[in-house]
């Protein structure tokens, strides 16, 4: 029997219910910053030091992800300054979940939320709302997203940032899978406003990627100038 492409995205959805209630124990805060009384700044600076004289033996994909949210983070506060550390923290752990869980880089989830509100939580024009600007009345009607994410029956529930970056994106996720080419590239023009709207996304993800890359190659160096 065959399966629409909606009834895949329900399916998808009920998983997401099961997942996400994985993620709220699995991807608990870890570092230092969300417990300690240290100046936040510090905090990240030092482990990311730390992070960057890590050997080999450490594993790549923890590596990795760390580079990843040290870039996010940098990103974060350079463009709205008026976000703490503490915040833009929880921001970049919670683009790097999202995009794990619906297999997107966490990188363009960042560069998307830097579009449509410049990481501004209660950022609203009447129709779209939060971080990651979803339309509730539309997506909710059309995505099912209190299908999708059972504990999300608010507009107040929205408006959480982790919600609303989980909720962005699995709607790009499922613009994704309606796209004729299964493209990303389609899905972030289906997620604003058309090839502009893309252009703007891919220049911020293009920042941040040679940011990211920078932020490795520096570690990889560091690692080889130092391993005995």
């Amino acid at each position: 029997m065959s399966i629409s492409t909606r009834q895949t995205c329900v399916l998808v959805g009920v998983l997401v219910v099961l997942v996400f209630g994985a993620y709220e124990i699995s991807s608990q805060p870890t570092n230092a910053i969300a417990a300690s009384t240290v100046s936040s700044q510090d905090v990240w600076e030092q482990q990311r030091i730390r992070h960057t004289n890590m050997r080999p033996t450490t594993s790549m994909p923890t590596l990795l992800r760390l580079d990843r949210q040290y870039v996010m983070i940098e990103f974060i506060r350079s463009q709205n300054p008026s976000i703490s550390y503490i915040d833009a923290s929880k921001f970049a752990q919670y683009f790097e979940d999202a995009g794990r869980l619906f297999t997107i880089d966490p990188l363009l989830l960042c560069a998307i939320a830097r579009v449509e509100s410049t990481f501004r939580v209660s950022s609203d024009n009447g129709v779209h709302r939060g971080l990651m600007q979803i339309n509730w009345g539309l997506h909710n009607r059309h995505k099912g997203i209190t299908n999708a994410f059972g504990h999300i029956k608010t507009l107040k529930d929205l408006f959480e940032p982790k919600n609303n970056i989980y909720v962005g994106a699995y709607l790009l996720w499922c613009k994704k899978q309606c796209s004729r080419d299964k493209s990303i590239d389609t899905a972030i023009a289906m997620y604003g406003s058309g090839a502009s709207y893309r252009k703007r996304v891919l220049k911020f993800h293009n920042i941040l990627t040679k940011k990211y890359k920078q932020q490795t190659a520096q570690r990889s160096y560091v690692v080889a100038t130092t391993t005995p």
